[in-house]
């Protein structure tokens, strides 16, 4: 893997959330999640224990507990006493995935809708403010992150922790492929204006629209990266 040469300073990089203070663990388990996502780590490699240790310069013990988090996420797989790998992308797991995100992202999309407030509607503003200029600085890994905050912004005023905790556990897997989606910078133009659009219809409270909305959002990349699988495939 070579991690070693790559890492200079282990505070430099800490994954996509670039302003949360870090423990060993959550270093380690963000670096090798921003790593896995970006297609730095591919799928199938082979992670050693000792050789990722030595590369981010942290004991056993918070690598391992990275590599549980990891695998929880469905980005590694640990198979005891042979080895652990990165997970294979797949069609089935992304119409798995994804076919679990719109059920869950809709029901809060259209939950939260009555909760939208002046002050989410800023918030939103701001948000995709961020993404045109991370998008025009090429800023792919900050994009993602901003993508992700400007959908949470929205499900967290549904007040259902529950289903929003498996929105992002899915989101968690998810991010592979809509990393692969935004490498063209058309995708993230595209997905720039439907959060216009999105935003808009918070804006007057349409709930159901709002959860169509969303829907389409996601189906739309979803559609894009089962054409890209199959091309890759044949």
């Amino acid at each position: 893997m070579h991690l070693r040469s790559e890492i200079q300073d282990p505070s430099a990089r800490s994954g996509f959330d670039r302003s949360a203070p870090l423990t060993k663990s959550d270093f380690a388990h963000n670096e090798l999640r921003r790593r896995i996502v970006t297609g730095e780590l591919m799928p199938g490699a082979r992670l050693d224990l000792q050789e990722l240790c030595d590369a981010l310069g942290i004991s056993r013990m918070p690598m391992r507990e990275a590599l549980s988090r990891l695998s929880a996420q469905g980005l590694i797989e640990i198979h005891p006493q042979r080895a652990t790998v990165v997970s294979e992308l797949s069609v089935p797991d992304l119409r798995d995935t994804y076919g679990a995100r719109v059920a869950l992202e809709t029901l809060l999309a259209e939950s939260a809708t009555p909760y939208v407030d002046d002050e989410l509607m800023r918030a939103f503003e701001a948000n995709i403010d961020e993404q045109r200029r991370l998008a025009s600085d090429g800023d792919l890994e900050g994009f993602l992150f901003s993508d992700r905050r400007f959908h949470d912004r929205l499900y967290e005023r549904a007040a259902m922790p529950r289903t929003h905790g498996l929105a992002t556990r899915l989101r968690d897997v998810a991010d592979r492929y809509v990393y692969l989606f935004l490498r063209d910078g058309s995708h993230r133009q595209q997905s720039i204006d439907e959060h216009v659009r999105l935003v808009a219809l918070c804006g007057e409270r349409d709930a159901v629209a709002v959860r169509n909305a969303v829907g389409e959002h996601i189906m739309r990349g979803r559609d894009e990266l089962l054409e890209q699988l199959k091309r890759a495939g044949s």
